[in-house]
């Protein structure tokens, strides 16, 4: 996997199976621990899927209230209609 020296930005490719240990950046000889780059994924994924469930709340509030504003004959749905 690719990833950035914590310290000097410097590009490295680690193996990917070397994910929790400790490692030496070969430019500024800086020792560091190889982070799991899912790690912060899940709670990221989960903060996107809070903010849409929130809008889509959002969105059913105002077509609630934009349908009550609505006259009772144009409530009807076209099905409703042709019966």
């Amino acid at each position: 996997m690719l990833m950035r020296c914590p310290d000097c930005d410097k590009p490295l490719q680690v193996p990917d199976d070397k994910v929790g240990r400790r490692a030496r950046c070969s430019a500024c000889r800086s020792v560091f621990v190889i982070p799991d780059p899912l790690a912060g994924m899940d709670e990221t994924i989960a903060g996107w899927l809070v903010e849409d469930m929130q809008q889509v709340e959002q969105m059913k509030a105002r077509h609630a209230a934009l349908y009550e504003q609505l006259d009772p004959a144009s409530r009807k749905t076209p099905a409703m209609r042709r019966a």
